[in-house]
C-alpha cells in the first residue's frame, strides 16, 4: 500500500510537470488583439485546449495507474493505496482556503498559497487561468479527479490482451 502511494505521487508529479510544460508556451507573453472578436475566438480556442489537457491528463492518470500500481484486493484498500496524492492536495486546499478568507481576494491565483496549490494540480492550471475560476470549491474538485482516475485505472487497467487489432 505504501509503494502504491509513493508511485501514485510520482505519477501525479510527472503528469503535472508535463502539464506545466504544456501551459508555459501558451502564456509566455501577453497579446493585444486587433478586435474583440479575435480575442473572443482566441479565448474559446484556449478553453478548448485547457479542457483537452485535463482530458489527456486524466487518461494518463488512468493508464499509468493501471501499469504501475498494484491492485490491493478491495475498493477501500485500492483507494487508500492512492490517497496520499489527494490528501496532500486537500491539505494545501484547506490552508489556501483559510488564508483566502483572511485576505478576501477575488482572484485565487493572486494568492501565493493558491499558486502553490495550482502548481500541485498543474493539469488544471490552464483552465483555472483561462476561465478565471475564482471559486475555491471548484479547485477542490481538481483534488479528487486524479485520485478517481487512478482508482479506475487500478480497478480496470488497460491490458494489451484487451486490445484487438484487425
Amino acid at each position: 500500500m505504501i509503494k502504491n502511494n509513493i508511485r501514485s505521487l510520482l505519477i501525479h508529479v510527472m503528469i503535472n510537470i508535463l502539464a506545466l510544460i504544456t501551459y508555459i508556451p501558451f502564456h509566455i507573453s501577453v497579446v493585444k488583439w486587433a478586435s474583440e472578436e479575435a480575442a473572443k475566438n482566441h479565448h474559446i480556442v484556449m478553453i478548448s485546449v485547457a479542457i483537452t489537457i485535463i482530458a489527456v491528463a486524466l487518461f494518463l492518470y488512468y493508464y499509468f495507474s493501471g501499469v504501475f500500481l498494484k491492485e490491493q484486493g478491495s475498493n477501500f484498500k485500492n483507494i487508500m493505496s492512492i490517497s496520499l496524492t489527494g490528501f496532500i492536495g486537500i491539505f494545501i486546499w484547506f490552508i489556501a482556503f483559510n488564508m483566502n478568507l483572511a485576505e478576501r481576494t477575488n482572484a485565487l491565483l493572486n494568492s501565493e498559497v493558491w499558486q502553490l496549490y495550482s502548481l500541485y494540480y498543474s493539469y488544471s492550471l490552464f483552465l483555472v487561468d483561462e476561465a478565471a475560476i475564482s471559486i475555491p470549491n471548484i479547485m477542490l474538485v481538481f483534488c479528487i479527479m486524479p485520485t478517481l482516475a487512478m482508482w479506475v485505472g487500478i480497478k480496470y487497467p488497460i491490458n494489451s490482451s484487451n486490445i484487438k487489432v484487425n
